[in-house]
Order: C-alpha cells, then structure tokens, then sequence
C-alpha cells in the first residue's frame, strides 16, 4: 500500500530481546521476513505472536501487509484455525504493553485503519457474530476512528 510506503524496514522489531527468549524468537522472525512475505502464520495466534509487543517502526512498516491478512477470509491460520481478523482487531486495541506501538502513525493512516475495521464490521457480520467479538471490533472503531 502506497499509503505506508513513507514507512522504511527497521532495522530492529523488538526492544530487550536479550533477556527475552521470546522476543529474540519474535525478533528473528521478523528479521527473516520482507513485507510481502509475512504469513498468516508469523501473526494469527493471539498468545504468541511477534505483533503484540513490536516496536512503532515495525508495527508501520507491516501494518499494510497485516491488513491485507485481516482481510483474506480465505486463508486460514494452521494454529489457530481460523482467519485473522479477530487476531487483528485485538492487535489494534490499544493495552499497557504496546501504548507506543501507533505513535508513528498520522491521521492519513488513521483514517485508513478506521475505514478497514469499518469494511470488516459492514462484510463480516456473521463472522463477527459468530466469534463473538463485536465489542472488541466497536472498541477498535471508537479508537481509531475518533
């Protein structure tokens, strides 16, 4: 998306991976992956993913590619089973381990995020309804589309 373009590869993803097993294996992760070869896979689990605590400057540098995941309702998660928008509506909820993660991001971006969570919320409603996450997806709407 040309729209995110201003936004370069970082150079690192995570912060502290040293004493974070976690965060390197989050880390490394990334570090193997160009923008278009992000999969489903890399990001769908919601306990374990490397999204939930990445830095602000990886965060915009993927968000195109996590929102051209969020969108394909076709592909499936082998780990979770299911497509990643519920995974993506969380990962867009603001919490005490990623405040910082939008900080880059300007309201040209913000207003694009609101009109995709807007796109899921007007073409999935049974999806959404189905996997019960209608509050989770109004709460990113009221966030990002303030």
């Amino acid at each position: 998306m040309k729209l995110f373009s201003e936004f370069p590869r970082p150079k690192t993803f995570h912060c502290n991976t040293d004493n974070d097993p976690e965060g390197k294996d989050h880390e490394e992760l990334l570090q193997s992956r160009k923008l278009k070869e992000l999969q489903l896979d890399d990001v769908g689990a919601i306990g374990y993913n490397p999204i939930s605590a990445i830095l602000p400057e990886g965060f915009a540098y993927f968000l195109p590619r996590l929102i051209e995941l969020a969108l394909d309702m076709e592909t499936k998660s082998k780990s979770e089973a299911e497509p990643y928008l519920w995974a993506f509506t969380i990962q867009l909820l603001p919490n005490e381990h990623n405040e910082n993660k939008f900080s880059l991001l300007k309201s040209k971006h913000r207003k694009h995020i609101c009109n995709v969570l807007h796109y899921i919320k007007d073409n999935n409603a049974s999806f959404i309804i189905d996997n019960c996450f209608e509050e989770e997806l109004n709460e990113a709407i009221n966030t990002w589309c303030i």
